[in-house]
C-alpha cells in the first residue's frame, strides 16, 4: 500500500491538500489564453456593400452588354455570408435599373461559387489542460501545440453574378420573375447601410 502524506492538528491528523488559490491562480493563467484564441477567431470582417475598386477584388462591378442587358457580379471574403452576396446583386441591380430609367429588371441568368482553398502541410492542434491532486499537494496546468498531418480546407472568397434585363412597367406586367426596382431598394437599404458600418 502506497504511504501517504499526512501533517499533524492536534492529536488527530488531517490530509494535506492543494491551496484555494491554486484553481484561482491557475484561471487567471488560462484567462488571456482563451481571450486571445478568440479574439483571432473574429478577427475577419465581411465585405461591405460597395464598389469594387483597381486596387481591391472585393465589391461589386457591372459591364452592360447589350442595351438593356447588365453583368453584375459581386465578389466577397471568407467572412460574408453567401446569402449576403446575393442580396447585394439584388440590391445593385435595382439601382443600376433605376440609374438608367427603368423600373424593373428580370434576372435571366443567376451565378454563384464559392471557393475553398487547401493550405497543404501539417496542421496545428491547441491543448490545453489542468491537473490537482492530494498527494504531496500538487496541482498545475499546461498547453502544448501538436502537429498533424492532413490538409486544412477553407473558404477562400465568394463570387455571385447576375446577367439583369431592365424593364419598364409595361415590359415587367404579367412577368413572374419581374422584380420592381424601387421595391427592392426600399427592402436593402437597412442591410447595405449596416454592412457599410461592419466594413469599417
Amino acid at each position: 500500500m502506497m504511504p501517504r502524506t499526512w501533517m499533524p492538528k492536534g492529536r488527530g491528523y488531517r490530509q494535506r491538500r492543494m491551496p484555494k488559490t491554486g484553481w484561482l491562480l491557475a484561471l487567471l493563467l488560462a484567462a488571456p489564453l482563451l481571450a486571445a484564441l478568440q479574439l483571432a477567431g473574429c478577427a475577419g470582417k465581411p465585405t461591405p456593400y460597395q464598389p469594387r475598386e483597381k486596387d481591391s477584388a472585393e465589391g461589386y462591378e457591372e459591364q452592360r452588354l447589350q442595351e438593356r442587358v447588365w453583368r453584375i457580379s459581386f465578389r466577397a471574403n471568407r467572412y460574408t455570408h453567401e446569402e449576403d452576396v446575393v442580396d447585394y446583386l439584388f440590391l445593385r441591380s435595382a439601382e443600376l435599373a433605376l440609374e438608367n430609367g427603368f423600373s424593373h429588371f428580370e434576372v435571366e441568368t443567376d451565378y454563384s461559387r464559392t471557393q475553398t482553398e487547401s493550405s497543404g502541410g501539417a496542421r496545428t492542434g491547441l491543448s490545453l489542460g489542468f491537473g490537482s491532486g492530494s498527494r504531496n499537494g500538487y496541482w498545475g496546468m499546461g498547453f502544448g501545440f501538436s502537429p498533424r498531418g492532413g490538409n486544412d480546407y477553407y473558404v477562400a472568397y465568394h463570387l455571385g453574378m447576375f446577367i439583369v434585363r431592365m424593364m419598364n412597367a409595361e415590359d415587367a406586367a404579367g412577368r413572374k420573375n419581374a422584380y420592381e426596382a424601387k421595391f427592392i431598394l426600399q427592402n436593402m437599404e437597412a442591410k447595405k447601410k449596416a454592412a457599410q458600418e461592419k466594413g469599417k
